[in-house]
């Protein structure tokens, strides 16, 4: 079977990437956090701690969500899923929403 050519191996590439990336930036100013000079300074351990937030929480299931969402696309399209598997995952999409 040859390999099918579409956009969600793009989107599941780009997905991957941000989300590590994500994840390192959110370690990198964890990291910067725990430093004594940062740590006695509370507005700057504070703007830090925004930043680490949005690195780790948006910044990582957003990405993730595209890395899923790719893979899962570029299986649709490769036959690879079974028939019915697209119409389940919005039964559940709806359930869960």
């Amino acid at each position: 079977m040859a390999p099918a050519v579409v956009a969600g191996s793009s989107i599941a590439l780009f997905g991957g990437f941000a989300t590590s990336w994500n994840m390192i930036a959110s370690a990198c100013v964890l990291w910067a956090m725990a430093g004594a000079a940062i740590a006695q300074n509370p507005v700057l351990t504070q703007a830090l701690y925004y930043l680490q937030f949005a690195f780790g929480s948006p910044g990582f299931s957003v990405p993730m969500g595209l890395l899923i969402a790719g893979i899962s696309v570029s299986a649709l399209f490769a036959k690879i899923l079974p028939d019915g598997s697209l119409s389940s995952a919005f039964c559940w999409l709806s359930a869960a929403r």
